[in-house]
């Protein structure tokens, strides 16, 4: 990556990939992702699934991060997550 901004397109693609990648782990999830800044990079992620029932909060971002793979390694620099167990 050469540093540059990243241009609106490039957000939402990011974004998309994103909600893609947490939809194919957790398909009975609600999702609400949004981005904190506007630069596509500090990125805050609401998710609810059955898959963390009796998960610990720990449990539960470590199945996130898992799903989103080499991203969290790249183009994201900061994920807030408030994750909990669907009823």
């Amino acid at each position: 990556m050469d540093g540059a901004p990243k241009i609106g397109y490039e957000i939402a693609m990011d974004l998309n990939e994103l909600e893609r990648l947490l939809k194919a782990k957790f398909p009975d999830a609600s999702i609400q992702l949004s981005d904190m800044t506007g630069g596509g990079d500090h990125l805050e992620l609401e998710i609810e699934s059955v898959q963390f029932k009796s998960k610990s909060p720990i449990q539960q971002h470590r199945m996130i991060y898992e799903a989103l793979g080499d991203l969290m390694n790249g183009s994201v620099h900061a994920l807030k997550i408030k994750s909990r167990a669907k009823d």
